[in-house]
């Protein structure tokens, strides 16, 4: 492995628009993920190692304060190399390769680290201003990096896949992620928005649309029991309440 990883209030059209495209994602779904073999996250961690040089660059000036993103991807790289250790150990990379959970994680790591080497390209001497949009988007994928570090220290706890036993902190929500979807470790959005849906009906895509952006941290379309877990911790879950009439207090209010 290289040394390097060692608010403005929306408008109705655009409130359609987002329905739309909502509707669009719902009818096609997320695509069936290929098996996450050793060749495809080493294949992965060169763009990790790309995206890490890249920030090294002295005339970036990133500063050391989180989401800090030179010490997020090593410590996911680390985590990675821990998790295939534990597993080639036991003869059971073939079970890690097709575990569900990981197929999307790595699927997932490779395009948002695609996407940060896009964006430098894209971005070229304006990635270098810091109050650039760049720079933002830069933050952005960061903190989404930052996310999917903590999640996957969680799920697959000392290298070892928890996905099934983990355990939901608050005892309702819990209840509900056993009812709807078992020991699965994650879901499709399309498939947590409907369950959620037949215990709180969510009336619009802009609706869906704000819970989406709340609790997906890993912007993946995807939502884990560990996104859900801290969803529900952050968040009041109150039960009995009737549905809110904004969709910025929708899942303050939510009753499973």
């Amino acid at each position: 492995m290289a040394t390097a990883l060692s608010g403005r209030p929306p408008n109705n059209r655009k409130g359609r628009i987002l329905g739309i495209i909502d509707a669009i994602q719902d009818a096609v779904g997320p695509p069936k993920q290929a098996a996450a073999d050793r060749r495809t996250v080493e294949k992965t961690w060169k763009l990790m190692d790309k995206v890490v040089r890249l920030c090294q660059n002295p005339r970036l000036q990133l500063k050391n304060s989180p989401p800090y993103i030179l010490d997020i991807l090593p410590d996911t790289y680390q985590h990675l190399r821990l998790i295939l250790c534990k597993y080639e150990e036991n003869q059971r990379l073939t079970q890690l390769s097709e575990n569900d959970y990981f197929k999307v994680y790595i699927d997932s790591l490779m395009k948002k680290s695609k996407r940060a080497i896009r964006l430098f390209k894209e971005a070229k001497e304006r990635m270098y201003e810091e109050q650039s949009q760049d720079r933002r988007n830069l933050t952005k994928l960061s903190l989404i990096f930052s996310h999917m570090l903590a999640e996957i220290k969680a799920i697959f706890l000392g290298g070892q896949f928890q996905g099934d036993t983990f355990r939901i902190t608050k005892a309702d929500a819990a209840d509900f992620w056993r009812r709807s979807f078992g020991e699965k470790t994650i879901v499709p959005w399309k498939t947590f928005r409907q369950c959620l849906h037949d215990v709180h009906p969510i009336s619009s895509g802009l609706e869906a649309m704000a819970l989406k952006s709340t609790i997906d941290l890993t912007c993946n379309d995807y939502i884990s029991v560990f996104e859900f877990d801290i969803f529900t911790r952050l968040f009041q879950v109150t039960p009995n309440l009737s549905p809110p009439t904004t969709p910025s207090n929708f899942y303050l209010t939510l009753s499973f």
